[in-house]
């Protein structure tokens, strides 16, 4: 419900969409009343008007009230605009929603579908009852309007398959004419092709279609002149990170509804943006100001918010060779994020090592994972542990001459909280991750995008005697072989 609060506040809306998985398992009235309440309260109180779509895990096969018995709930509010017409037999909260000039003539529409749950091509997909539908209401709509079409889009939960050919054909802008955004996890729709898109190319009406159902995507593709955007999840429940976390938001109005949609994520907290704040220079100088050298991005995890629970500053000769380092100690225990400046930027096509300096032989980490940042900023760092496999990082000792190979864990980290996992207590020397790792499955990086800094998610271990004990990083570079290095 703060989030819900936090973002109607900071965007105040015309309208809210809840596009499916709104609550799981609610049995019966007063498990579903509340449930709503968590994320409807706030827009009653606002007075506000929302309305939903169902997704695969409201009902899940009976796991749920009934869609029907729900949707009488949802209707019992006051502000709720949600329907079901009874000329579609299929699912439950198929309507349209039309806004009015005020001349009387329809600006806009809003169509809803229940795109079900599952199917035996996986999940459940819009029907050709539901297709037929829509183009009739379409048609009936323009003939109200005197003959002109009404500008549209659609919400339902589950993506079509054509989500993912968009994505797979993102570089072809014969087919994308542009995209936005991130594709964080592959995208799940049915594996049935519809003939939603043809009959919405058909009548020219519908600009966008916005789903659900894959929790950390937030992707916007024209495809073919139709806008498919995913909604991340903006509840604690789930799979998603909080650092993904967020709402979609479309200004949407007769000028921009024909054209390109403006839209963009309004985050639950703030996202990791190196044009937000001032970094740390691994271009060491004594003279920066206590602000600039303090002023690393604070991230959430297990400990909360890191402001104050770290601290960094920059330490003369606690570096290689004794030269300058970076210091940083932790507090307390639990999760802290740093975000380091590379001086010397690099592209990852021209590149296929991270390697620096650091010093860890008073720390030790429960889990660790070093990153890159792009020169734009990105909406997530891309780190070691999104590769879900395990994988080598290199070690040269201070004083050796022979690189070491250690083992991150399955999900890419370092630390000792994860089988087969490197722990760094001890070590002091040089280190070398590929840059592979960190890009792996994130389609939106390329051989031409700009590294411009670091990034470090850790947790030190808890229990044990290394809180307050400062660890050193220095002489970030990257190169093509860190042998030669």
């Amino acid at each position: 419900s703060n989030r819900i609060k936090t973002t109607v506040d900071k965007v105040n809306p015309n309208l809210v969409i809840f596009t499916g998985d709104n609550t799981l398992y609610s049995t019966t009235e007063e498990i579903l009343r509340a449930n709503i309440d968590l994320f409807a309260s706030y827009l009653e109180e606002k007075q506000i008007p929302w309305c939903h779509v169902y997704g695969n895990h409201d009902y899940d096969g009976g796991k749920g009230m009934a869609k029907e018995e729900q949707m009488a709930i949802y209707q019992s509010y006051e502000y709720c605009i949600s329907k079901d017409i009874e000329a579609i037999n299929y699912g439950v909260g198929n309507y349209v929603h039309a806004i009015y000039n005020p001349d009387g003539t329809i600006g806009s529409a809003i169509y809803f579908f229940d795109s079900g749950e599952y199917s035996r091509y996986t999940y459940g997909y819009i029907q050709e009852e539901q297709i037929n539908w829509y183009k009739e209401t379409s048609e009936l709509l323009q003939e109200y309007n005197g003959g002109n079409i009404v500008p549209a889009i659609m919400a339902f939960h589950i993506p079509l398959i054509e989500n993912r050919y968009a994505y797979e054909n993102r570089e072809n802008t014969e087919i994308v004419y542009s995209w936005e955004g991130h594709l964080n996890e592959p995208v799940h729709p049915s594996e049935y092709d519809t003939e939603l898109l043809e009959t919405i190319w058909e009548r020219g009406d519908v600009k966008a279609i916005i789903t659900g159902h894959d929790h950390k995507n937030d992707y916007s593709y024209n495809y073919k002149g139709v806008y498919l955007m995913s909604c991340p999840n903006i509840s604690g429940m789930g799979y998603t990170d909080v650092d993904i976390q967020g709402s979609r938001v479309l200004d949407l109005n007769l000028d921009t509804i024909n054209g390109h949609i403006p839209t963009y994520i309004e985050r639950i907290i703030k996202r990791l943006d190196p044009s937000d704040f001032d970094t740390l220079d691994t271009n060491v100088s004594l003279e920066i100001t206590e602000q600039q050298v303090n002023n690393a991005y604070k991230g959430n995890g297990s400990g909360g918010s890191a402001e104050g629970k770290y601290n960094v500053t920059y330490k003369e000769g606690k570096g290689v060779n004794s030269t300058d380092a970076i210091e940083v100690i932790r507090g307390n225990s639990g999760t802290f994020n740093l975000y380091i400046e590379i001086v010397n930027k690099g592209k990852i096509g021209d590149n296929k090592y991270l390697v620096f300096w650091a010093d860890f032989s008073q720390v030790e980490f429960d889990k660790g994972s070093f990153g890159i940042v792009t020169e734009h900023g990105v909406s997530l760092p891309f780190m070691t542990d999104y590769s879900n496999t395990a994988s080598p990082f290199y070690y040269l000792p201070d004083g050796e001459t022979e690189w070491q190979e250690l083992s991150l864990s399955d999900d890419g980290c370092f630390g000792v909280a994860e089988t087969n996992s490197q722990g760094m207590n001890g070590k002091k020397g040089y280190f070398a991750f590929s840059l592979e790792d960190f890009c792996q499955d994130l389609v939106y990086l390329n051989e031409n995008t700009v590294i411009a800094g670091i990034y470090l998610e850790g947790a030190i271990k808890k229990n044990i005697n290394f809180l307050d004990k400062p660890f050193y990083l220095c002489d970030f570079k990257l190169t093509t072989d860190y042998i030669a290095e």
